[in-house]
Formats: C-alpha cells, structure tokens, sequence
C-alpha cells in the first residue's frame, strides 16, 4: 500500500483560499431555514450576509491563491525553518561522536579553539547574529539556529553526538534544551555551564552530566594554576579543586567531577 502523500504548508494554504468561500446550497439552505422560521432572522440575515460575501470574494481568493499562500507568516517560517535546518544537515552529515557546542560567544569560542586544538569534530549552534559572524570571522565551525528547538538539534546529529555542551545565559531554555538533548540522545554527556550558581540544581535535575558556574570556573581556574606554579603536582591541584567546588555546590555532588 502506498503511504498517503504529504502536502507542504503552501498547497495547504493554497487549497484553503480555494475552499474558503460558500454557494448555492448553502443559500438555498438558510433562504428556506428562514421562510420556515426555523432560524430567526438576527441569526438567518448575518449567515446569509456572510454566504455572499464568501461568494463575490471566492473568484478572488481563487486567482490570487498563489500569491496569498507565498507571503502567508505560517509558510514563511516553515520554509525559513526548513532551509535552516537543511543547512545544518549538510554541515553535519559526515560528523559521528562529535560534540555540539550550544551557544558560541566568548566562552563557546574558548571551547571551540580548544576541541579544534584536539582536532575533535564539533559544530556550534547559535542564533545571536551579532556572535555567530564574530566566530565565523574567527574561523570556527558554527551555524545559524536556536538550539533549543527538537529540528535543529537532529539536523546537527544529535543521536550520533557525544556530547552537548551549553552555553546558554538563559536557565529556562538551558533546562529545556537539556531535556530535548536527553530525549533525543540518553547516552550523550551534557556540560552545561551557567553565569552564576543560582540554579545549579534545576540543570542537575533536567539530566545535565557536569554543570560549571562561570563566575566558580574563573576563580577556580586561578587556584589551580597558582597551586601548580608553587609546585604542587597537577593531578592533586585538580583533586583540591574537586574537594572545593563540591563544597560550594552541594547540588552536584551526585553529578560527576
């Protein structure tokens, strides 16, 4: 058996203007539901004023049928969301176990230049016009989109990705994004990282793997660096730092280091 046919948002809107308006029948049915008195006339009068309006503006909706489904805001976004998806697609297509990167400001550029220092595939999603041409004219692998939407996210391979990280200011659609990315992908490592430690435990919860404060990785960075340049030995700076960033986040605790 043949799967129906799927018709694009611009044939649905087409064939919409062509079946909006009445005719005859539907006269004829109100025309006689009034002579009967079965509709009064503050209602009968109305539907039939409107029946022959549908009817003069049919011809109309008809010949510019085209024209009206092209410049409707529904059609537009689909095909806008489309194409943008198409491009991300194509970008993506030969990645596997590559890591998507959620945002690509200051902190998302420092990310990218080190994955491209480790020579790990990634691609960076943003929708900040202003961030997505500065790190394109830095040189870095990164695509118009919002990230949080289901769409953008498969066009970058989520299912194949193996990890996300996120760089989003906005804890609301950082939980959000966590949960898509989850439902999409249960087995990809989520790195989530937030402007301050206020809602630590809302991304621990959505399912993020490892969640860094940026005003803690700052500060912390700093620590380690002055205990290793007084001699300490690298791996016991970062045990110290596990030790202290568990204690200023309590909510992470569960989450690994």
């Amino acid at each position: 058996m043949r799967a129906p046919q799927q018709w694009g948002s611009r044939s649905a809107i087409k064939t919409g203007f062509l079946l909006a308006h009445s005719g005859e029948l539907g006269l004829l049915i109100i025309g006689r539901s009034l002579e009967s008195a079965i509709l009064p006339p503050e209602v009968g009068q109305p539907v039939l004023g409107a029946i022959a309006a549908s009817m003069l503006l049919g011809p109309i909706f008809a010949q510019f049928s085209d024209r009206l489904a092209s410049i409707s805001p529904t059609a537009a976004l689909r095909d806008r969301t489309a194409q943008q998806e198409a491009s991300i697609r194509a970008s993506s297509d030969y990645l596997d176990g590559h890591v998507i990167l959620a945002g690509c400001g200051p902190v998302g550029r420092l990310v990218a230049i080190t994955l491209e220092a480790s020579e790990v595939a990634y691609i960076a999603i943003e929708r900040d016009i202003e961030r997505l041409r500065r790190a394109q004219n830095d040189g870095h692998k990164v695509v118009f989109g919002d990230a949080t939407r289901a769409g953008i996210l498969k066009a970058a391979g989520i299912e194949r990705a193996a990890a996300i990280v996120i760089l989003i200011n906005n804890w609301h659609r950082s939980v959000r994004l966590i949960r898509e990315a989850k439902h999409l992908n249960p087995n990809i490592q989520v790195i989530a990282s937030l402007r301050d430690d206020t809602h630590l435990g809302a991304l621990a919860q959505a399912g993020a793997s490892h969640v860094f404060p940026e005003n803690y990785a700052a500060g912390l960075g700093l620590a380690a660096q002055a205990l290793i340049s007084i001699g300490v030995s690298p791996g016991e700076a970062m045990d110290r730092i596990r030790s202290i960033r568990a204690e200023l986040t309590p909510e992470l605790r569960l989450l690994p280091t």
